[in-house]
């Protein structure tokens, strides 16, 4: 018995140690994801995305009195205009672009426009609004209408020096006010390389002496014009001049077509009824 239970003891030693031997000489598995986690967690960054800048609007206005605009004045506001740009650039053109150009309420001659043709020239591509309401009050009719051509010639085309030929130019011009503006059917005619511009969306003829047969004239001219504002308010074109409006509002359908949608359009004090 006594040799019975020492045996017992010495396999149970002899079993402990294989077991412990076996156990200590187990190889460490690596796991590799995990340093990799680690590593990922200590280095990892986030990146934030910033849009570039947008480049600053300008307007580009004259004001002053309602008065006729003398050579002298005029040469005074084309410099200004032109220290606004420099100004506003600070050096990078990038930065700046005139978008307005406002000479309204005031009676422009053609030679005091004239004085503005290079500063205008210069800006004119990225020049989305004009606004030259109310600008040949008080000129003879023919002095007024070399005004109005004034503005077709530098927003419409330009002169070539190599062959002074007037080629198109690719315009960004979306809105264009003309209201208070004696225009005639030879206002129309001067004008319409500046209505026929594709950019041109937004139209306003309030107060411009419209006639029936100016109305047909326009209707006209405007003929499959994807337009989204017209205004024609204070015209008295009468019962002919409304039929012919009537033509040219059946292209903008409420749900637009290939032409595009009015959403603007304004007729009050344009007499469209018929007589009795």
């Amino acid at each position: 018995n006594g040799k019975e239970k020492g045996h017992r003891d010495l396999c149970v030693v002899l079993f402990a140690c294989v077991t412990t031997v076996v156990v200590d000489a187990s190889p460490k598995l690596h796991n590799p994801l995990s340093s990799l986690s680690s590593s990922s967690s200590t280095t990892t960054t986030t990146t934030t995305m910033t849009e570039p800048p947008q480049p600053q609007q300008i307007t580009l206005k004259a004001g002053g009195d309602r008065t006729r605009v003398e050579e002298s004045e005029a040469q005074a506001i084309a410099q200004r205009f032109q220290d606004e740009i420099d100004a506003a650039k600070n050096g990078n053109a990038a930065e700046a672009v005139v978008t307005t150009v406002d000479l309204s309420c005031r009676a422009w001659p053609r030679s005091s426009l004239e004085h503005l043709r290079p500063v205008l020239s210069q800006v004119a591509p990225t020049v989305q609004v004009l606004q030259i309401d109310d600008i040949i009050a008080s000129l003879p009719t023919d002095e007024g209408l070399e005004s109005l051509e004034f503005f077709a010639q530098v927003f419409a085309s330009n002169k070539n020096d190599d062959n002074d030929e007037s080629t198109t130019n690719t315009m960004v011009l979306q809105e264009v006010n003309l209201n208070d503006n004696a225009l005639g059917t030879r206002g129309d005619q001067v004008l319409l390389p500046l209505f026929s511009l594709p950019s041109v969306t937004k139209l306003y003829l309030e107060n411009c002496g419209m006639s029936a047969e100016v109305a047909a004239s326009l209707c006209q001219s405007l003929n499959q014009k994807p337009l989204t504002a017209l205004k024609l308010g204070r015209n008295a074109m009468g019962a002919a001049g409304a039929e012919h409006v009537q033509t040219l509002l059946e292209q903008y359908p409420s749900t637009g077509t290939t032409t595009g949608t009015l959403q603007v359009f304004h007729y009050n004090g344009s007499r469209p009824f018929r007589p009795g």
